[in-house]
């Protein structure tokens, strides 16, 4: 439960209201791009559907897809390398124009930090509208974030809700922003489905030899097949046939 006021709630629960953006002369111009962080390791169904999600949404150009070399958050870092998870990713973004593959932050080769990616991308395009897609869960720990004030005042975050979640707890940033910039974040929610998968689950499926066919793109697991990625050095069964669904734990995109 939140620690804010009554009038405070109110005025959030209002504000995540889904309604069409009223803009300007100059914002309608503007290229509305929405930022995807995560080490996709691999990427899968779930990923696409969220991006998806959130260009209908927010009404984006592009969703500019980010893959991690190694996040701040997640210093173990990704299991597949940089060169793996970017072929991936290409087979998986490839049928849809409006997606763009970046890689900046891998090619900086250390740990990289969401503050200094936007205001690189925002020298790079001034003319563009950005926007932050992320989890619920990654708002919760957004204040540990590098420079999050900062952060908020270049770019205004997109959170993902997912289906059965309770209501978002906004007042993680009030000691960062004031209300009025917390209840034009809230108005950015992208409402989703439940989805029973991630790269963990992907990952384990591999290892034990069992399907993840339908729940990455065919070119993702092939390959994933091809290079031999995320197999137990036991298993060597792996085989691209249906098998019964698998529970999953981690189910939200990184930044």
């Amino acid at each position: 439960m939140c620690r804010c006021d009554v009038r405070f709630a109110k005025e959030i629960a209002l504000a995540t209201i889904p309604a069409k953006e009223s803009k300007t002369a100059k914002e309608s111009k503007l290229m509305r791009i929405g930022l995807f962080g995560g080490s996709f390791d691999p990427v899968h169904l779930g990923h696409l559907w969220i991006a998806e999600a959130a260009r209908e949404t927010l009404s984006l150009d592009q969703v500019r897809w980010i893959p991690t070399a190694t996040s701040p958050l997640k210093p173990a870092g990704a299991v597949a390398s940089s060169e793996d998870r970017l072929e991936m990713l290409q087979q998986a973004l490839a049928d849809n124009p409006s997606y763009e593959l970046d890689d900046r932050e891998i090619r900086r080769g250390e740990v990289s930090y969401t503050v200094d990616t936007v205001a690189e991308l925002m020298q790079e395009m001034p003319d563009a509208q950005f926007f932050m897609i992320i989890g619920s869960d990654s708002l919760a720990t957004f204040p540990l974030w590098h420079q999050p004030q900062r952060l908020l005042e270049l770019i205004t975050p997109a959170v993902v809700q997912r289906g059965g979640e309770g209501a978002i707890d906004f007042s993680v940033l009030q000691d960062l922003v004031d209300r009025e910039r917390i209840a034009a974040i809230a108005s950015h929610v992208i409402a989703m489905p439940v989805i029973e998968l991630s790269s963990s689950e992907l990952r384990e499926r591999v290892q034990q030899g069992r399907s993840i066919r339908y729940r990455t793109p065919s070119g993702v697991e092939a390959v994933i097949q091809r290079r031999g990625l995320y197999r137990h050095p036991a298993s060597s069964s792996y085989s691209p046939i249906a098998s019964p669904d698998d529970a999953s734990a981690d189910r939200s995109p990184k930044h």
